[in-house]
């Protein structure tokens, strides 16, 4: 009751009003002992000594142990002494097993749980920094506590810890349900409890980004009016933190999982890495959390480090209790997160938070200093970019040294800034740059291939981005692929010539020939109708570099140019990568039709399967391509046999948070099969859908049905639109 009575009070008070707290505030100092990380070891005693060089490596000196009845006298106490022994601070992160916990109302449960505190207390207690207590307490599934059990886990725990006048960090709530956080320390202070330091593992997975409002607590109609992103919860629980009289604030586990990323995007490695350097930025900005563990350091989903297998503790989870790294040390691998960490600890640490100079959603120019050092912390939500040009004056650029999210100096700069964060370093005088706030750049989409640098280029007649090539001198790559370059090309191969025109030509900065694609004037009515859009060029590279942004095979884009006075009414040129190989899925279906059984030496039915296994692998990430006609999908033969698919004719494509709904995904398919028979059509779509129920089956005959119709339509009126479009192109 007065867990529920306390949360109440809470509300009706404003405890969970924060207006503008979604924004960072200036002011805040990054502690020196900012950042920490959850560490474990193995049986294997030369795991230890592993550990510790990972750690010294990263700079970091505090790490969080869990300790459990089986640790002493196992390899966790061995790990634990190497520790101490190393002059590492270690936060002891006391964990009751599940079926202990379960029967914390007996009193054997009790005595047990009394005695191993006190006795690790007794062996370290004087040497380690300090102990938390409580584990995932809101997730009784992993920790097994009641609140009554925990209430009785936490008293003795609190009363055996205080006589060892230790600090003492609870009630580790995890993930961000702040009413725990407030009956819980309610509670506490009632019993005279309340720890030292609150601690919480705040995570901002089910967010996808950190920066991103989270779209879980009323729904995502409110989730951008109320602004809950990592930066006002970790607010709000620096407000419970004070409304209780507890001095600091801790978060005890955080990270981000390769499986929960992979649903969606591509390297995930990647990602995982940038969003952990976000995340850390974000909150050592906002002066909120005292110390933040990572974790873990070694994992196979969400460690900075490998451990090489394919097993997670499904039994028990690392947020709850990390007491063990799997797997083998020669099979242990550095993730890009490592780096990203190091690098983060590196640069920030020490460091005093001015302010961010950005006013947009999508971008953070997060400005840091120290003793005559200037920091920039710079980088944009994903598929978003940011060209530093439009806002830093040169002079500024020009003295600038430049190093990424990795640790990696940059000597060829300034380039597009994206998703992966970016440091600006300057010594002496602060940089200038233009008063207005600096925005991403607004309509474009981009997708950074590894070694390729992306450019923005104009004159005064095109504007537009260019990929370059490490290795390849930047104006020599920009000059070949000017539009007057390409029309000029000698070697050019008509690929098609109606409504665009497209063809292929070798270049001396790519290596091989590319596809140029010139989008003619739109007519009035076009221009009136997509007045709104970006050009057709800019809307080629956009869902092209999304498709690659989310897995999806499609020629990689080189670079896009359009009308620099009319994008959307006048030529514009996309050149991409050309694909290996010549055929398209309209091919395959025409042999089909012809009654073929197989195409270049590919069974009709191993197509339709692999086929169908592309597109449904589209779906579930998000796209709807709007026109997936069987034309743009490209297809080659592999040397193993099998086929590949690549999509083409990017323009409308339309991309999702989420996997598609059915109604989009009838909309793609009735398109592909449109020169499929009934037959053919249900040949392959059986290997879309698992089943075909009755219901599904009357959908897809009125969808295709229709559809079927309105081509039959479509091509008795053509040539009246043609000389349709023709007058109004000349007006």
């Amino acid at each position: 009751m007065h867990f529920a009575w306390a949360n109440i009070k809470f509300m009706v008070s404003g405890g969970f009003a924060l207006p503008g707290a979604h924004q960072l505030k200036p002011g805040g100092v990054v502690p020196e002992d900012f950042f920490g990380i959850c560490v474990a070891s193995s049986p294997a005693p030369e795991c230890d000594r592993y550990m510790i060089e990972q750690l010294q490596e990263l700079g970091i000196r505090h790490v969080r142990l869990d300790y459990t009845y089986s640790s002493p006298g196992d390899y966790v106490e061995r790990f634990l002494k190497a520790l101490l022994k190393e002059g590492i601070q270690v936060c002891l992160h006391f964990v009751q097993p599940l079926e202990d916990a379960k029967q914390m109302e007996s009193p054997d449960a009790q005595s047990e749980w009394r005695q191993f505190i006190a006795s690790t207390l007794a062996l370290y207690g004087r040497q380690i920094e300090w102990v938390e207590l409580g584990s995932t307490i809101n997730r009784r599934r992993w920790a097994g506590y009641t609140l009554d059990t925990f209430q009785a886990a936490w008293t003795i725990a609190h009363e055996v810890a205080t006589e060892h006048a230790l600090t003492i960090a609870a009630p580790n709530v995890t993930d961000f349900e702040s009413f725990y956080n407030v009956g819980l320390l309610a509670l506490a202070q009632k019993h005279g409890i309340l720890p030292a330091i609150h601690s919480d593992n705040l995570f901002a997975e089910r967010a996808t980004e950190p920066e991103n409002y989270d779209h879980k607590i009323l729904g995502k109609t409110c989730a951008s009016w109320i602004k809950y992103n990592v930066v006002k919860k970790a607010a709000l629980l620096r407000r419970i933190t004070q409304r209780y009289g507890v001095e600091k604030l801790m978060c005890g586990h955080v990270a981000w999982s390769e499986r929960r990323i992979r649903r969606l995007l591509v390297s995930p490695r990647e990602k995982q890495a940038d969003y952990l350097q976000r995340y850390l930025c974000l909150l050592a900005a906002s002066g909120t959390f005292n110390r933040i563990y990572w974790g873990p350091m070694v994992g196979q989903r969400e460690g900075i480090i490998d451990d090489g297998t394919t097993e997670y503790p499904e039994n028990h989870q690392h947020v709850t209790l990390y007491d063990r790294a799997l797997g083998s040390m020669s099979e242990y691998q550095r993730r890009p997160a490592f780096y990203a960490l190091k690098t983060t600890v590196n640069m920030l640490s020490g460091m005093t938070f001015v302010r961010d100079y950005a006013s947009d959603h999508d971008l953070r120019v997060l400005e840091f200093t120290t003793e005559g050092r200037w920091l920039h912390v710079i980088w944009t939500t994903n598929g978003n970019g940011f060209d530093p040009l439009s806002w830093y004056d040169s002079e500024s650029l020009a003295r600038t040294s430049v190093v990424d999210r990795d640790g990696n100096s940059i000597s060829s700069f300034p380039c597009i800034i994206g998703e992966c964060p970016v440091f600006l370093q300057w010594e002496g005088q602060p940089p200038s740059q233009r008063t207005s706030k600096p925005h991403v750049l607004k309509q474009h989409r981009f997708f950074a291939a590894p070694g390729s640098v992306i450019r923005r280029v104009a004159d005064s007649q095109w504007q537009g981005v260019v990929v370059t090539p490490s290795g390849v001198d930047a104006a020599a790559c920009i000059a070949a692929l000017h539009p007057t370059q390409l029309e000029q090309a000698a070697d050019k191969s008509i690929l098609r010539d109606s409504r665009n025109r497209v063809w292929s030509c070798e270049l001396p900065s790519q290596d091989g020939s590319v596809v140029v694609k010139r989008s003619q004037v739109r007519s009035s009515m076009r221009r009136l109708l997509d007045q709104h859009k970006p050009s057709r060029s800019l809307r080629s590279w956009n869902g092209t570099s999304e498709l690659l942004r989310r897995g999806i095979a499609t020629p990689r884009p080189i670079a896009f140019f359009e009308d620099a006075t009319r994008p959307q009414a006048g030529m514009g040129y996309y050149i991409c990568e050309t694909f290996p190989f010549r055929g398209s899925v309209r091919n395959a279906f025409y042999d089909f039709a012809r009654g073929g059984t197989e195409y270049e030496g590919v069974p009709k039915a191993v197509l339709y399967r692999e086929l169908a296994a592309f597109v449904r692998h589209m779906h579930l990430r998000g796209v709807y391509f709007r026109d997936l006609s069987a034309g743009n999908i490209l297809i080659g033969v592999k040397d193993d046999g099998m086929p590949c698919f690549s999509l083409i004719d990017t323009t409308r494509a339309r991309f999702f948070q989420r996997r598609v709904s059915v109604k989009f995904q009838l909309s793609d398919l009735k398109r592909i099969c449109h020169r499929l028979t009934w037959p053919e059509r249900y040949a392959f779509l059986n290997e879309y859908f698992e089943t075909i129920d009755s219901s599904l089956r009357r959908k897809i005959q009125v969808v295709f049905g229709l559809y079927d119709f309105k081509h039959w339509y479509k091509q008795r009126i053509k040539e009246p639109r043609k000389f349709l479009a023709q007058l109004t192109r000349r007006s």
